[in-house]
């Protein structure tokens, strides 16, 4: 069994990455859902506004997502989870990774 506080930091790296591809798989049938909505109960003018209105907010809420699950940082090392940083300077890049870019903790530990 590994440091609780770890396995901790790990789970909230999984969490906001999960919270990030809910939002955006969730992006078609919110918009959907609210075309349909709208289309009922709206006059034919406000539509293509109020449609304009959720997407964009919605696109703001993906945003934050990428943000937060993209800026956490790794429970053992410190540094950035996601991101290699050298110099200041972000040389490499890597949303989708399994593992620490840093330190090459693993995001699945074994049990």
């Amino acid at each position: 069994m590994g440091d609780p506080t770890v396995e901790q930091g790990l789970a909230a790296i999984r969490r906001r990455r999960a919270q990030m591809w809910a939002v955006f798989l969730g992006y078609l049938p919110v918009i959907g859902l609210t075309a349909i909505v709208i289309r009922r109960f709206s006059v034919e003018q406000d539509t293509e506004q109020a449609m304009l209105f959720v997407a964009l907010l919605w696109m703001a809420l993906f945003a934050i997502t990428i943000i937060r699950a993209g800026w956490v940082r790794c429970p053992r090392c410190g540094k950035l989870f996601h991101q290699r940083v050298l110099w200041g300077v972000v040389t490499w890049s890597n949303p989708f990774t399994r593992r620490c870019l840093n330190c090459q903790l693993p995001l699945q530990r074994a049990v």
